[in-house]
């Protein structure tokens, strides 16, 4: 259990590095972004060793991505709505 809270915490430190590195373009009010593709490789590889290894760890840091990235992401749109 509480490696997978740190691994929910370094999902959610991820995100914002994923945020940050992330490409957003602004055309006629439609917001595209592009994630980088090396962040997301690393995570695919994470996935990919922890499906092997069983690590619960590796799951966490998948989750706090997902969230802190698209809460990232719904904040940008809101912002661009505003």
């Amino acid at each position: 259990m509480p490696y997978t809270l740190v691994g929910l915490l370094v999902g959610a430190l991820l995100s914002l590095l994923g945020l940050w590195l992330t490409r957003w373009e602004t055309t006629e009010g439609v917001l595209f972004l592009t994630p980088n593709r090396w962040l997301i490789l690393l995570l695919t590889v994470l996935v990919a060793d922890s499906a092997l290894a069983g690590s619960l760890a590796a799951a966490g840091v998948l989750l706090g991505y997902s969230i802190g990235y698209w809460f990232g992401v719904r904040r940008r749109l809101a912002a661009l709505a505003g």
